[in-house]
């Protein structure tokens, strides 16, 4: 899987079945950072973020390629320092966070109602990198290290139902171009439930450089209780340079990839649904 955005224009939707967008930016620890610090960090954002919550940091996550070598030896550490939380800053209407830890920066847009729009991944990019020029100058001001990127992710989630209220666990061939919802022969009843997880290598000039992840789950729609499925779409990838240039960069291969996988992997039925435009 190589993306070729300048040979060839993205798909595009009027209507994406778009639930939530992550964009993360994963570096080493920045040790010297505290619990005070991040609540420096909300005295400078409360005016657009002025909500907050707390909650235990994400583990590091680093995609590897070649052969697995196999750690022996407790599964376990001890630590003499107090642990450091992850913090979410969040806007009034909760469509919009900011989440912070030592080793991490994350921005998510989250649709909150049904009639809320996708604001696409140009905005949300560009709020992230206005958002992470704060951060990563508090952190230059204040001697706590600069920001080296190791890993960076994108995650698309969608949330899709089938226009007649039709339960899409009984037909998912509807959404899904790789099932075909047919057996061999008529032992099986029909489907009660599907679960699925595909994982994808992305290459750049002949290296691998991340995965796609596609994860497909049961799910009910909150507002009407129809049934549905949640389709996540995550790239994760190490970019070429520790730059905060070269970060963007790969988060840009990744919305690419997950807008060119997430059209391969659901239906020409799904697509006249969604309000595809760009023709085919």
């Amino acid at each position: 899987m190589s993306p070729n955005s300048k040979l060839m224009a993205l798909p595009d939707y009027d209507r994406p079945p778009v639930g939530e967008v992550a964009l993360s930016i994963q570096f080493p620890p920045l040790t010297g950072f505290g619990n005070i610090h991040a609540g420096q960090i909300w005295a400078q954002l409360r005016s657009e973020f002025p909500n907050h919550e707390e909650h235990p940091s994400l583990p590091p996550v680093f995609e590897v390629f070649g052969p697995k070598t196999v750690v022996f030896g407790p599964a376990f550490e001890f630590s003499t320092t107090a642990p450091v939380n992850r913090y979410w800053f969040i806007t009034k209407n909760g469509s919009e966070l900011i989440q912070v830890q030592q080793d991490r920066l994350i921005y998510n847009w989250r649709k909150q109602a049904d009639g809320d729009s996708y604001p696409r991944y140009e905005a949300i990019r560009a709020n992230f990198s206005k958002t992470l020029s704060k951060v990563t100058e508090f952190f230059t001001t204040n001697g706590l290290g600069t920001i080296r990127p190791n890993q960076c992710e994108v995650t698309y989630i969608n949330h899709i139902t089938l226009p007649d209220g039709s339960d899409p666990r009984a037909c998912p061939e509807r959404i899904l171009s790789p099932w075909s919802g047919k057996m061999m022969g008529d032992y099986l009843p029909g489907l009660e439930d599907l679960q699925l997880q595909l994982r994808f290598p992305i290459k750049q000039d002949g290296k691998n450089v991340g995965r796609l992840y596609v994860q497909v789950a049961p799910g009910i729609r909150t507002s009407d209780k129809q049934p549905g499925v949640q389709l996540t779409l995550t790239v994760r990838g190490k970019p070429r340079a520790e730059t905060i240039d070269e970060a963007f960069s790969l988060l840009d291969v990744g919305r690419e990839t997950i807008v060119r996988g997430f059209t391969s992997i659901t239906t020409p039925e799904m697509h006249k649904l969604w309000g595809r435009r760009d023709g085919k």
